[in-house]
């Protein structure tokens, strides 16, 4: 009886083998991931707050996510609260923020990244000049170093499909509102 259940195992394991390589050799396995589903995601994540160093507050809020199609990037749009901590400053200070970023794959854990950020436009009233450029270099800092330690989505290792396309990132691109990610070998 046991070898019998082994034999089955051992043919049971190869047909699955066989049936993974075809099924990887073809087009690949494709992941959409629309607009909707990424800007539900967006908004468990906000209203977030954070201060650095005692000197400033922020808080971002009102996320909205845009993909254009072709561009196989990711565009997001935020309106945040600035809170200065010096005395001779005015706060809190009010604006929005515009970036675009790129996505990453890190096949050991399947999981994609936020990528490449690139600050598209920021906008905020009562900064001068000066204090607006360093806010622009301090949010693009902070951008990639949250896009770096949060995933924004995550192959299933519970369905065999993702955890066999878990090997290699074929294409990132935007096609009809969705985010589409192919794999396969």
């Amino acid at each position: 009886m046991a070898k019998k259940a082994l034999v089955l195992f051992l043919v049971w394991l190869i047909a699955a083998a066989t049936g993974g390589c075809q099924y990887m050799s073809g087009e690949g396995h494709q992941v959409r991931i629309s607009e909707a589903q990424l800007q539900e995601k967006l908004d468990k994540r906000f209203p977030r707050t954070q201060s650095y160093m005692g000197i400033f507050g922020l808080t971002l809020e009102h996320p909205r996510v845009h993909l254009d199609n072709g561009s196989g990037r990711i565009g997001v749009a935020l309106d945040f609260e600035l809170s200065l901590g010096l005395a001779r400053q005015r706060g809190p200070f009010r604006g929005s923020l515009d970036f675009s970023t790129g996505l990453s794959y890190v096949s050991d854990t399947g999981s994609f990244f936020l990528s490449d950020p690139v600050i598209e436009s920021l906008n905020v009233e009562g900064l001068s000049t000066r204090q607006t450029k360093r806010l622009r270099a301090a949010l693009g800092t902070a951008i990639a170093e949250h896009a770096l330690s949060h995933p924004v989505y995550s192959l299933k290792d519970t369905d065999i499909r993702q955890l066999a396309a878990r090997m290699t990132l074929k294409s990132v691109v935007v096609d009809q509102g969705a985010l589409v990610l192919t794999m396969g070998l």
